[in-house]
């Protein structure tokens, strides 16, 4: 692989940076073995992260009126009594985040003799470059979904799926049918609103955010 210069782009800092200088750095530190040390590092920092914006997603929707009023028909289905359950589901999310910032912080500084903080973008925005798996169309396709509206609530991508699976009159394949055997549920709404089913919901959605189908 040649390593020529390119445009650099600058960066919100200051730093100029390219994606070949990037690929230099770590062929630079897989010849030299730095980069067993790193690349697990990174991966992890960047699982970290995905999880504090979950976090604070969840943080943000304690004073979402829908949100709220959701949780609400929860406790009231569930007979849980609505004050104390949203004052420890919002205390429990402070003292994640907090755990979370300090793990960050600790990778961070496990990091920094690589400079890879100082000099490169750390963000999840990317395209993966493992080759394509074969992967069910459907399967893909919901995973597209997911991607392109990563920015909104797992709740809402939740309804965005619901209405593509409506839409196509199909949903073989679409809608996780071991979720259904499992947990009795058929849409992709009812399963994020079933506590048991929640975690792989949120599973879903943080796998594809990051990486797409």
């Amino acid at each position: 692989m040649e390593m020529q210069n390119v445009n650099d782009n600058l960066a919100a800092d200051g730093t100029t940076m390219n994606d070949l200088t990037v690929s230099g750095k770590f062929l630079a530190m897989a010849a030299n073995g730095t980069l067993v040390v790193v690349g697990p590092l990174i991966l992890e920092r960047a699982r970290i992260m995905e999880e504090i914006r979950m976090v604070e997603q969840k943080l943000h929707s304690c004073n979402h009126p829908e949100a709220v009023a959701d949780f609400w028909q929860g406790c009231t289905e569930r007979n849980k009594s609505f004050d104390p359950e949203l004052r420890t589901l919002a205390a429990s999310l402070e003292t994640q985040k907090r755990e979370l910032s300090a793990a960050l912080q600790q990778i961070d500084e496990k990091l920094a003799p690589y400079n890879i903080i100082s000099d490169w973008r750390m963000g999840t925005d990317f395209v993966s470059l493992l080759p394509p798996s074969r992967i069910d169309p459907a399967v893909a396709f919901r995973s597209m979904i997911i991607f392109q509206n990563r920015e909104k609530s797992d709740l809402e991508i939740c309804r965005i799926l619901d209405f593509y699976c409506r839409a196509d009159g199909q949903s073989e394949g679409f809608f996780p049918e071991r979720w259904t055997a499992k947990y009795a549920v058929e849409t992709f709404v009812a399963a994020y609103c079933n506590p048991k089913c929640r975690n792989l919901v949120h599973t879903m959605m943080s796998k594809h955010r990051r990486r797409g189908p």
